[in-house]
């Protein structure tokens, strides 16, 4: 090989290598800009215990505690304790003997900041 040879050769690598590196400062840029984390977060909804009222459709209901004499069944729910449930109404046929419901759910919330 002459002197030339090993020249385009050396230029060659030398390119690789500023492309290589050029490529790693990419990549290391990008991945710290990227996150993860969503823009919001998801927080439980409030843990409140209800025991009368009206439910909201389509919204999602546990009932914790199921007091015999109650009938959920028109609003999309059998009468158990611990079953979840969508809202198809919003008045139960009886709710005044002390069954319990808690609305269940996420919300989100846009983050003030990052945690």
């Amino acid at each position: 090989m002459t002197v030339l040879t090993y020249n385009k050769i050396a230029l060659v690598l030398s390119a690789v290598c500023i492309i290589s590196a050029l490529a790693m400062i990419i990549c290391n840029y990008l991945s710290s800009q990227h996150t993860d984390d969503p823009p919001y977060k998801y927080i439980k909804a409030s843990p409140i215990n209800l025991t009368s009222g009206e439910l909201e459709i389509n919204k999602t209901y546990r009932i914790n505690h199921f007091a015999p004499g109650d009938d959920f069944k028109n609003v999309g729910s059998f009468n158990i304790s611990g079953i979840i449930f969508i809202a198809q109404g919003t008045t139960p046929t009886v709710w005044k003997n002390g069954s319990i419901l808690e609305k269940i759910g996420v919300v989100p919330t846009l983050k003030q900041q990052r945690e």
